[in-house]
């Protein structure tokens, strides 16, 4: 595992797990998830993303829980948005 993009909402959250090791392109990923839910925004979809790249031995709660902190950061920022932790 490499990088995890963690996806939350009011009434759903996902985890991905994604090979990705580079920062910009992680977060490339997940704005196209991201640009793919919003169109369907006219359903009142949105999506906030955390993205957390794991660094050698760190333990994998270690990374959920920062990927799970991003997500707050991009609920804050005004929801529909990637944060990188």
């Amino acid at each position: 595992m490499d990088g995890i993009l963690r996806a939350g909402g009011a009434v759903t959250n996902s985890l991905c797990f994604s090979p990705i090791r580079n920062r910009r392109t992680e977060c490339a990923f997940a704005e196209r998830i991201r640009t793919a839910a919003e169109t369907m925004e006219r359903h009142g979809v949105t999506l906030s993303t955390g993205v957390a790249t794991n660094t050698k031995a760190e333990p994998l709660a270690s990374v959920i829980e920062r990927a799970d902190a991003a997500i707050d950061d991009a609920k804050q920022a005004g929801r529909n948005t990637v944060v990188f932790a």
